[in-house]
């Protein structure tokens, strides 16, 4: 069933709900599109968005001409901008073999010589003709570069209101969470419906909205979904060789029983680094529940830390699927992710899990619930192979990382200039790439943990195979999400989005945080908010023309957004609380506890990180 029905609605009602709002869209969109030629106002506007080097020659309804000089208010060019819908027949001259120049579309073989010619949103004809050599065919591109976002605003002022578009981004993200929530429908679905209303809505083609689908969850999986399916089979390899209990047994052999909680924490955060969260803690909790009858302490002394430790690091650090999509819609290397997860993630989960953890369970002692009855299995299958050593598993989970930001600060290096490229380091940059780096650490993986230690090539395919059944479902739900995100920027939405907040008082990381903190309040999944929120941040981001640090620190707000307040509509809640033997209450006064000090304190570091650099 894609959705289950609700007690309090009817059956018509339920059918009506999705079909009224869509219905509206429709019926809002067709009324929405302005006639006639563009205002005078609105050219004088554009006129004035472009600087104090523009200087309006000549301002008309629907036309202007455009003087751009230079710092010495020397003269580089005309532009002439005029609004199509006056002489709509020649509209087809320019929709003819387009090509794309300065990120915009452009009829084909228009940059040439003295001038350049490019058509903005269907409508508007840009003619640049230059009047000095300094404003060569390069340079008129980088100035359309530079300016894109006011010639987008300008091909926005012919569309729906702005009103409208930010309407239909509220309506959209009700819709969106009705359906998640009300008629229980997968996120891969809704994400998909939800996406196409915001293109209706905004009166988008309708051959237009189907294309913008496509081009989603295209450019979105390609580099997703490669890391994903490769991080699912590293981790399970990791869990069927008893990689995780033996990093765990060595840690808490290293710190001994005293500071027990600080080996949990680590072991915690270094297990989700290629382990799924849930799968993580179905392999530890065995050791958690003898270390507690043994010490005669609450259940939550060690086991707290331990979560806290594996939700920081499943939200914060790539390959886990969240961060990895959220860098992707803000288009970020994961190196710079990877490193300022460990920057701000490890102190998050220490304070969340040794520090505020004991001091819950001292106030709520839990026993040791019986395994049995939780119907606990052994992960690691009936293997009788000893565990590996700590070594080898920090080596494993070590060295994609290491891989990564190697790659990330080499071309850091030769971006600045400190140092100069050459084939050898070209190899490195390749090796560092986190597709690459992956595929040699899962094959290290295979090596080290399965075939060297007797494990047979059937039984390894198996393993491999049965890792990307749960990936495939987490794959779908970012590739809508990846279409959600193309169809906010393709409708205009997103824009507009974007040049509101740009005039509000709050910065894009608080905003990216409290669009994450909204989102996961109401539906739960950690996941479903990273990508509602990047998708809805990735217009203010690329407006606000952020660098690559300060990108990643929105990465982190966002995943610590999505962390905050996991209660009964998050399903780490229920895995916590059947395996821990909690009541709901108790789960609410710890676990809950927790996951909101990972979140706040995840983001006030983030956020100072960004004001320092």
């Amino acid at each position: 069933m894609i959705f289950s029905r609700p007690p309090f609605l009817a059956s018509s009602q339920r059918r009506s709900v999705p079909l009224i709002l869509l219905g509206l869209c429709l019926f809002l969109s067709g009324c929405l599109q302005k006639e006639g030629l563009t205002s005078k106002e609105v050219m004088a506007d554009f006129v004035a968005t472009l600087g104090p080097q523009a200087e309006g020659a000549l301002v008309e309804e629907g036309y202007t001409e455009i003087r751009l000089k230079d710092e010495d208010r020397v003269v580089l060019g005309t532009l002439m901008v005029t609004d199509l819908t006056g002489a709509p027949e020649k509209l087809p001259d320019f929709q003819k073999g387009t090509v794309t120049i300065g990120g915009l579309p452009a009829a084909s073989a228009t940059n040439l010589g003295n001038e350049t010619n490019v058509l903005v949103g269907d409508r508007f004809h840009f003619k640049f003709r230059s009047e000095s050599k300094r404003f060569h065919e390069d340079a008129r591109i980088d100035w359309l570069k530079s300016n894109k976002i006011a010639l987008d605003k300008l091909a926005r002022s012919s569309g729906p209101p702005v009103t409208w578009l930010v309407s239909l981004l509220g309506i959209t993200i009700v819709f969106l969470l009705v359906l998640i929530l009300v008629f229980k429908m997968q996120a891969f679905l809704a994400l998909l419906i939800a996406s196409i209303v915001v293109g209706i809505g905004a009166g988008m083609p309708l051959m237009d909205v189907v294309q913008s689908v496509i081009d989603g969850m295209g450019s979105s999986l390609g580099f997703i979904a490669t890391i994903i399916g490769l991080g699912a089979i590293l981790g399970k390899v990791l869990e069927f060789s008893g990689g995780a209990e033996s990093l765990a047994r060595s840690l808490i052999k290293a710190f001994g029983e005293k500071r027990a909680p600080w080996a949990m924490v680590l072991t915690g955060f270094l297990i989700s680094i290629p382990v799924f969260f849930d799968v993580g803690l179905v392999i530890v909790i065995s050791i958690i529940y003898a270390m507690a009858r043994d010490t005669k302490k609450s259940l939550l002394y060690f086991g707290l830390p331990l979560t806290a430790g594996m939700a920081t690091t499943h939200a914060f650090i790539p390959p886990t699927p969240g961060p990895i999509l959220v860098a992707e819609n803000l288009g970020v290397g994961l190196g710079w992710v990877i490193l300022f997860g460990f920057i701000i993630g490890l102190p998050t989960a220490i304070i969340a899990g040794p520090w505020i953890g004991c001091k819950l369970a001292k106030k709520h002692f839990i026993g040791v619930p019986d395994a049995s009855e939780l119907g606990i299995e052994d992960q690691r299958e009936g293997s009788v192979m000893e565990l590996p050593s700590l070594k080898m598993i920090l080596l494993i989970i070590g060295l994609p990382i290491v891989m990564i930001l190697g790659g990330t600060v080499l071309k850091l290096l030769i971006d600045q200039g400190t140092l100069t490229n050459n084939p050898a380091l070209e190899i490195f940059i390749f090796l560092g790439h986190p597709i690459v780096a992956l595929i040699i650490a899962t094959l290290v993986s295979l090596y080290l943990l399965g075939t060297r230690r007797g494990v047979g090539r059937d039984k390894l395919m198996e393993l491999s195979t049965a890792s990307l059944a749960p990936a495939g479902i987490i794959i779908l739900v970012t590739g809508a999400g990846g279409v959600f995100k193309q169809m906010l920027g393709d409708s205009g939405v997103g824009q507009t989005l974007a040049d509101l907040i740009a005039s509000s008082p709050f910065s894009t990381i608080v905003l990216a945080y409290i669009f994450a903190v909204i989102v996961r309040v109401t539906q739960g999944s950690a996941t479903v908010s990273m990508i509602a929120a990047s998708s809805l941040i990735a217009p203010v981001v690329d407006a606000a023309a952020l660098g690559e640090m300060q990108k990643a620190l929105v990465v982190i707000s966002i995943a610590a957004g999505a962390t905050i307040l996991s209660h009964v509509n998050d399903s780490g809640f229920w895995i916590v609380n059947r395996y821990f033997g909690m009541t709901e209450k108790e789960t609410l006064q710890t676990w809950t506890v927790v996951t909101t000090v990972i979140s706040v304190v995840g983001f006030l570091l983030a956020w100072l990180i960004s004001v320092l650099i």
